[in-house]
């Protein structure tokens, strides 16, 4: 260490180094070190290099203060040490001498607030001595260098919104038409810096005059979303409106109770300026924000707004779309367009398409349509006039989407549920169906498939008791395979320890061998299904030891 001291001279890089560094020093070392530095020659450090060690410094200083009884902190005599050094080194250039207080993240002061575990509101106490850092920078900059090198160190910083809302509370209305002209910059910060400046302004419409509509919708877009703005927006041209409704942030309004008879207005003139996605996002808000039942929302508006958002051109917000369609079904939209959301929505893995599912429950001929889109018939045919290849592709991948969704054991209100009796002539028309149309095996696989979503019976018996009975009358070869595929894809992804092995699927194997048993003599067909289900999961589990065995 001694070596390197003596030799480092006026190398500044290495002096960055160093203080770096300065924790791997041994202590006795930090006098020397200090007063080598402190009796360089200052004007040897550029600006650069100055504000690079500066702010090392001033980072070890802050966590040795902050945490002073930690094991790894430095004895106080030590820091004030480092201080000296800091004072010697910091800039002169004063926006480089507080562009660390403007910046995002943590902000490491000199004289932070000691942590200690029992005072919970240390790290508040230091966001007060920022702001008050950062007032007091404000204004030492203004009176020494005037607004035009504040203007300077808003454009460098990382945000800009808090010299805004402290430059009003400091200069009131002194620099007004500076920060005004502001409005027009393609420099972001300025633009924010200025947005914040209007928001801490008590507004009056007087201060719009003699503004260009640019400015006059920044103005709106940096006021409180509320009625005050919504009557001033009312009465401006409208390029402005347009302006601002094309410009507002989708994090940006939050309708407070009083103003709540705005709600459908704010829909119609997002939808009016094709901002649909924003209303997506003000819709989903007003959810959470508020109980459906007090927004007396215009469902035929929410309806605008998912019919014409085109999906392959915006990026959807799937969780607020999915929450505005289920809205929608418990409402008195017609049935038709609330399947057409449904439809157009159905690859969103939280839409639940519960009116199509209604349909097919009623309607066995829905069902066979949905499948007829996904698979061709035997022997060709021509059912795609008037398509093009596009819409073909599309119908078939939602129609697939649709069918893996629906169950015929979902229960309705306005449904009655479904038995023995009701299943089984469910079944016979689509296979009636199934074989108008020339796609008999498809049909038997597809049934299979569906009877495979059945839910346990009353006796927590798989499958219910409506499902055992039908199965057992129509089993063949094709539903037989289909049910076993279709129960083991239900499933879904598993997760499981690394060493796991083939636990589940033998705790599986068990649940359906034991269901089986129970059902020999009653249903013999069905207990040999789930025998082979179980077989199958043996099998399973067999793969997942050997893999676990191998890895």
């Amino acid at each position: 260490n001694n070596l390197l001291l003596n030799n480092i001279g006026i190398d500044t890089q290495k002096w960055y180094d160093i203080f770096n560094n300065i924790d791997k020093f041994h202590e006795d070392s930090y006098t020397k070190i200090i007063d080598i530095f402190i009796s360089l020659d200052i004007n040897l450090f550029d600006d650069k290099i100055k504000l690079s060690i500066s702010t090392i410094l001033r980072d070890k200083i802050h966590s040795h203060r902050k945490f002073f009884d930690a094991d790894w902190s430095l004895p106080k005599i030590l820091i004030d040490k480092l201080e000296v050094a800091f004072n010697f080194i910091e800039p002169n250039i004063l926006i480089d001498k507080y562009f660390y207080l403007f910046n995002m993240g943590s902000i490491d002061i000199l004289n932070p607030t000691p942590y200690k575990s029992e005072d919970v509101k240390s790290y508040e106490k230091d966001d007060e001595l920022i702001q008050e850092l950062r007032k007091e920078a404000i204004i030492e900059i203004l009176e020494n260098d005037g607004f035009s090198a504040l203007m300077l160190l808003i454009q460098k910083i990382e945000y800009a919104g808090d010299i805004g809302r402290l430059l009003f509370l400091i200069t009131d209305n002194k620099y007004h038409d500076e920060i005004f002209e502001w409005l027009n910059s393609k420099e972001l910060n300025l633009l924010v810096c200025a947005k914040s400046y209007i928001s801490n302004m008590p507004f009056d419409k007087s201060i719009l005059n003699n503004l260009n509509d640019i400015q006059v919708s920044e103005v709106l877009l940096a006021l409180r979303f509320n009625s005050i703005l919504f009557e001033t927006l009312k009465e401006q041209n409208k390029n402005i409106q347009k302006l601002y409704w094309e410009n507002i942030s989708n994090h940006y309004y939050r309708v407070d109770d009083k103003d709540i008879s705005y709600i459908n207005w704010i829909i119609e003139q997002l939808i009016k300026y094709k901002q649909y996605m924003k209303a997506v996002s003000f819709i989903s808000n007003l959810f959470y924000m508020m109980k459906t039942h007090e927004l007396n929302l215009d469902i035929n508006l929410l309806t605008k707004v998912l019919i014409e958002i085109e999906p392959n051109k915006e990026r959807l917000d799937s969780h607020s779309i999915a929450k505005i369609i289920k809205f929608l079904q418990s409402s008195d939209l017609e049935f038709t367009k609330i399947q057409m959301l449904e439809w157009k929505y159905i690859k969103l893995n939280q839409v639940k398409p519960t009116h199509w599912e209604k349909d097919i429950i009623l309607n066995p001929k829905t069902f066979v349509q949905l499948v007829s889109f996904v698979c061709k018939p035997k022997k060709e045919r021509n059912e795609d006039d008037g398509l093009t290849q596009e819409q073909i592709t599309n119908r078939a991948n939602n129609s697939y989407s649709l069918l893996d969704k629906i169950s015929l054991f979902s229960e309705y209100d306005e449904i009655e549920k479904l038995n023995s009796e009701k299943l089984k002539a469910w079944i016979f028309e689509a296979r009636q169906e199934f074989k108008n149309v020339d796609r008999v095996e498809i049909g038997e696989d597809r049934i299979g498939k569906l009877l495979a979503k059945s839910p346990k019976g009353e006796d927590g018996i798989f499958p219910c008791e409506a499902t055992r009975d039908v199965l057992n009358e129509i089993s063949n070869d094709i539903i037989d395979i289909a049910f076993i595929i279709g129960k083991q894809n239900l499933r879904g992804v598993t997760m499981r320890a690394y060493d796991d092995g083939g636990e589940q699927e033998y705790t599986l194997a068990e649940v359906y061998k034991k269901d089986a048993n129970e059902l020999k003599y009653t249903h013999s067909k069905v207990s040999s299904i789930l025998n082979k289900l179980s077989e199958t999961y043996e099998k399973d589990g067999e793969r997942q030891d050997l893999s676990n065995e191998l890895n």
